[in-house]
């Protein structure tokens, strides 16, 4: 039984909300992991079905995750900043 087969039956067997929360979950750890790859498969990918709509879904809210953990590292450099320019005054 090859690989294809297999994930298309276990897609089968699932619930629309089980699939995109597959889909989703699958992505959310190829962005975390394997970024450029995921990039790659998503490039021309269209939400046909509800595990692709999670797999887009998944890396949008992976680079809004990441894209805020960097702006409250920013917000607590300058405060950081700030706060030891205070102390010079």
């Amino acid at each position: 039984m090859n690989t294809s087969y297999k994930i298309r039956k276990t897609l089968f067997n699932m619930t629309e909300e089980q699939q995109y929360q597959k889909g989703f979950n699958n992505a959310y750890v190829l962005a975390e992991h394997e970024p450029v790859l995921l990039d790659a498969i998503t490039k021309e990918l269209a939400p046909t079905t509800e595990y692709l709509g999670g797999f887009l879904d998944g890396k949008q809210q992976f680079e809004f995750d990441r894209e805020r953990i960097q702006l409250e590292e920013l917000k607590g450099l300058r405060n950081n900043s700030n706060e030891h320019n205070l102390e010079l005054e």
